[in-house]
């Protein structure tokens, strides 16, 4: 289902901007056991979120 939803997006929104998010599926991977589990989020998990956000700014400058 994960797949078809992915596939429905890249087709609405073309493969350059669903690259982007493709990147922030480690994010999202951290920040749903936090919201669902209740798990405490650690520091390594902010280092990695502005890992991911510079990475994505850097390369959509022109």
């Amino acid at each position: 289902m994960a797949y078809r939803c992915w596939g429905m997006g890249v087709q609405r929104v073309g493969p350059a901007i669903a690259g982007f998010f493709s990147n922030l599926t480690p994010l999202f991977a951290a920040l749903l056991p936090v919201a669902f589990l209740g798990e405490l989020p650690h520091l390594y998990h902010a280092l990695a979120f502005l890992l991911i956000v510079g990475g994505i700014a850097m390369s959509s400058r022109r």
